[in-house]
């Protein structure tokens, strides 16, 4: 125990092996009950640490058959769980999850639709809306020990179930705001209620999830950073995205943070800045190191879940919108150390790590392994798309198939192949009908893209019912954001799209007005991707109407912008379209 608490996890497992192996098989669990519970108990545990989940299995099945009571083997359910969904059996693993919430008093139905998971959500304002922090944090802890059970269950169950079933997700979610707010608080509150901001982000109310997240940390504090790798994750790719820049630390800013526990120390802020210049750079470099602060900490509390996710995340997070200071090679180097580290945990959440990786190396130079050369083809040194999707497909893993479509459409447009990017578009959206819950990166990309894409088919003869709806809602949304969460992230992003629509409508001074908003905000507020991809844009509008020297000054910028992203292969196909002669 001590080596496991040390997060020595490889040699607590030899040492408690050696225990079990001590205990007499034939009389162990009657002469030595207490004893066979906790060597067998936390022999699983420390397995499914160190990524060894079929041992680990093993290990458990005798406090699930010896065990008294429901009690007795709720840490054993609860590893062997983790085990199933490291194995990727993530139905299995909710069903388990069923069966012992059951036994805790805490049942579900059968089949969950939408507007079940919206009544519920009514509910569950209504018992938050008007209660302040204070309020909340004045409520007594749960008593009834079925409940702490219950909450911690669901913890897990919710935790599996955003990647197979997001309505049962919802459901248990709100289910531990209701038992918090009525029959008290504990640690697992936090989730609670950062989860409850990524739901209510999902269902546009975002004010009050705003609150949740408030509450979420509030709750950390209260119960010392139990489940803070969890939570500052899950508000990371919530509302934060939608209510703080979205990428780290301008120029003008230089930190040292010292990580310790959940503290950060900065070291020095350049004193020529203004306050508030500061205070908004402080924010840009929140999130990054929050995420980063998340995986930190679910490794040294042996969550390999967790830890693999956040990996995930922030690698998805870094394909649209890069630190500041950061090449997509330093990310690279980064992933590349990342998944050394990782790989040996057999876990599929490396999968979604992968993911983002192959996409990341199709960004900075041909050399995945499509024969047609095929950017958006997501087969090389990480992964193959074929082999990878066959193994959603057969565990359900609905979500990792919309990220890999959400990517693969991303890379179709940014290297014009507006065709294969519309028909991606449309299999992204028919996989996302099963989906309710989405990251707040992918809801802002999809939608950015989704817009792109229409107004490049309108550009291209696309027919005006199809695609003119979506290029216009998908504007509107980053209207309302740019309006009423953060124009730094979304302002620029609704320039390009309103530049793109009046290009479309043959509005050449709206066009030239917009793009040049676009390209402006976008290098203020230091998106060095998408400052490349409006003047890429803006490149082709002046040369498809003949204002030749502004398509090639804009075009030569657009690919020494693609560089400085890091995308050499993106660089040489801007490149390709600079005209020869400029004279014309």
């Amino acid at each position: 125990e001590k080596a496991s608490r040390a997060c020595a996890f490889l040699p607590a497992s030899v040492y408690l092996l050696q225990g079990c192996v001590f205990l007499d098989e034939g009389n162990s669990w009657r002469d030595h009950y207490e004893l066979s519970l906790r060597l067998h108990t936390a022999l699983g545990e420390v397995q499914v640490a160190h990524g060894d989940n079929e041992s680990a299995m093993l290990s458990l099945e005798p406090v699930l058959k010896q065990g008294k009571t429901i009690r007795d083997q709720l840490r054993a359910q609860n590893s062997f769980m983790l085990a199933l969904i490291a194995k990727g059996e993530l139905n299995d693993a909710v069903q388990r999850g069923l069966k012992v919430l059951e036994q805790l008093g805490e049942s579900f139905p059968a089949n969950i639709d939408e507007a079940t998971v919206r009544e519920e959500l009514d509910k569950t304002e209504a018992l938050i809306q008007g209660k302040t922090i204070e309020n909340i944090l004045q409520y007594h802890l749960i008593a009834d020990e079925n409940k702490i059970a219950a909450m911690k269950f669901l913890t897990v169950t919710a935790r599996i179930a955003y990647n197979s079933n997001q309505t049962f997700f919802s459901l248990s979610v709100l289910r531990m705001i209701n038992i918090s707010m009525v029959n008290g608080l504990c640690p697992e509150s936090s989730f609670a209620f950062a989860s409850a901001a990524l739901l209510l982000c999902n269902f546009g109310r975002r004010d009050l999830a705003t609150h949740c997240a408030d509450i979420a940390l509030a709750l950390l504090k209260k119960f010392n950073g139990q489940y803070e790798h969890v939570v500052l994750l899950i508000l990371g790719l919530s509302i934060h995205q939608y209510r703080q820049p979205q990428q780290a630390c301008l120029d003008r800013v230089r930190f040292l943070v010292v990580c310790c526990g959940c503290c950060y120390i900065v070291i020095y802020i350049l004193l020529y800045l203004s306050f508030f210049l500061c205070f908004l750079q402080l924010l840009l470099l929140f999130f990054s190191l929050k995420l980063r602060q998340a995986g930190r900490l679910a490794i040294a509390s042996g969550d390999v879940m967790w830890a693999i996710a956040t990996i995930g995340f922030v690698a998805f997070n870094e394909v649209y919108v890069i630190e500041r200071g950061k090449t997509l090679q330093d990310f690279e180097a980064e992933m590349r150390a990342y998944i050394q580290e990782w790989s040996s945990y057999r876990h599929f959440s490396m999968d979604f790590v992968m993911l983002s990786f192959q996409a990341v190396l199709n960004l900075i130079e041909n050399t995945s392994d499509d024969a047609n050369g095929d950017p958006s083809v997501l087969t090389g040194e990480a992964m193959e798309q074929e082999k990878a999707l066959a193994a959603f497909e057969e565990m359900n893993l609905i979500t990792l198939k919309r990220e890999m479509l959400h990517l693969r459409m991303y890379l179709a447009y940014l290297f014009h192949r507006y065709d294969l990017a519309a028909e991606l578009y449309n299999r992204y959206k028919e996989v996302a009908k099963v989906s309710q819950i989405f990251p707040t990166v992918e809801v802002v990309s999809a939608t950015l893209y989704s817009g792109l894409i229409a107004a490049a088919m309108l550009q291209r003869g696309g027919d005006m019912a199809v695609w003119r709806p979506i290029a216009c809602e998908a504007s509107s949304k980053m209207k309302e954001w740019a309006e009423k969460d953060s124009a730094w992230n979304f302002s620029h992003r609704h320039a390009l799209l309103r530049a793109e629509l009046a290009a479309v409508d043959g509005d050449h001074n709206v066009a030239v007005e917009a793009y040049q908003e676009a390209m402006s905000a976008a290098a203020t507020h230091s998106f060095v991707n998408d400052h490349a991809l409006a003047t890429e844009r803006t490149g082709l509008y002046f040369l498809q109407n003949s204002y030749i020297a502004e398509a090639v000054k804009h075009l030569q910028q657009a690919k020494s912008l693609y560089e400085e992203w890091g995308s050499q292969r993106k660089a040489a196909h801007v490149a390709r379209m600079v005209p020869l002669d400029s004279s014309m």
